[in-house]
């Protein structure tokens, strides 16, 4: 094989290197996460979920959007459906409102049915089920979320794995006064493994229930919440694996409810430094440990970032063209075998 011919081998192998390190470099960019704006790109929430790939950012400007569900199961209907590994992020949830009117008993205001999903900075009201999570390590935070209704129903529904509650506040519209649980409503029904922390919980029939069903099998934490104002604060079916430095006080029938022996509730504030008025607010008392206790309210017990703080950057588009590494490595590629061509050609013409 002649000289000549081996260099135009090499220039077919330079070539054909250049076209695959520029087709991976443009299937890494057509495949990277993207970003999708609400009402620029979709008019609707549910429209940018359903054009959504796994990873992608949905990122909602303020306003009010509105979702009535159907009548018939959870499933039905026009609920905020979300299946797949997506982040929803409002434009601060005191100017960024999702309303949804539930008709049936079992109808779901937002639907989380997939892992790695994020809810955050939104209003989101409701008069039912305000929130079912299932999947696996999905993250509700820095919402308001308010529960319109005083005939039953949750705010957060978590049938979850490995979930973060956090930084949000949860209102109820009242506990009422029929019954030991007031209104049957509940702020965060528990079951699964997951974390709540830095929530407020009030005006609920009960404030945080945990009701897992293999509490052996699941980590639940309850850390610096504020949970107060409720008919009960903490009902207890399932151990929780940690309840501690949370504001457990002022509910109208008992700060615990508990059907369970040998509960650690150490490192709590009561709102109150007497030992008997704390065991007066929880059931079952000798079934509960609740001393240590903290001597005056946890000022962490709060949300960490303001609920009026603007969680996303929702400008129009990125600020340096998508394509513009794509054409700076095509060119650099160009320059490359053009050099290498002529190159060749003069030592051809010697």
């Amino acid at each position: 094989m002649g000289r000549l011919s081996k260099h135009y081998l090499v220039t077919f192998f330079l070539i054909l290197l250049a076209s695959s390190i520029t087709l991976q470099f443009n299937v890494v960019k057509a495949t990277t996460a993207k970003e999708i704006i609400v009402p620029d790109d979709f008019s609707s929430i549910q429209s940018a979920i359903n054009s959504a790939k796994a990873g992608d950012t949905i990122f909602v400007r303020s306003g009010n959007y509105n979702i009535t569900t159907g009548n018939d199961n959870q499933m039905s209907g026009n609920s905020l459906f979300i299946n797949k590994s997506i982040s929803v992020i409002g434009q601060g949830c005191e100017n960024t409102i999702i309303t949804t009117t539930q008709i049936g008993p079992y109808d779901v205001g937002i639907d989380i049915a997939a892992n790695n999903v994020t809810i955050s900075g939104f209003t989101i009201v409701g008069n039912a089920n305000v929130i079912v999570i299932g999947g696996s390590a999905n993250t509700v935070t820095n919402n308001i979320i308010n529960l319109t209704s005083s005939n039953g129903g949750n705010a957060i529904e978590d049938d979850g794995s490995e979930d973060k509650l956090f930084s949000n506040i949860l209102n109820g519209a009242g506990y009422g006064t029929s019954g030991l649980f007031g209104n049957e409503t509940t702020g965060i029904l528990v079951l699964g493994n997951m974390t709540a922390s830095n929530n407020i919980i009030r005006n609920f029939g009960v404030g945080l229930s945990i009701s897992a069903e293999s509490p052996l099998d699941y980590s639940i934490q309850i850390v610096n919440n504020t949970i107060d104002n409720n008919a009960v604060g903490i009902f207890l079916f399932s151990v929780p694996t940690v309840l501690y430095e949370n504001n457990i006080m002022n509910q109208s029938n008992y700060n615990i409810y508990t059907e369970i022996s040998n509960v650690n509730a150490t490192y709590n504030w009561w709102g109150t430094n007497d030992s008997q008025t704390i065991a007066n607010s929880l059931t079952k008392s000798n079934d509960v440990t609740f001393a240590p206790f903290l001597k005056a309210s946890n000022p962490q017990a709060m949300p960490i970032a303001s609920p009026s703080t603007p969680l996303a950057n929702t400008s129009p588009g990125p600020s340096i063209p998508e394509l513009f590494p794509t054409v700076v490595v095509t060119l650099a590629v160009v320059l490359l075998i053009s050099t290498l061509t002529i190159f060749l050609i003069k030592r051809r013409s010697q």
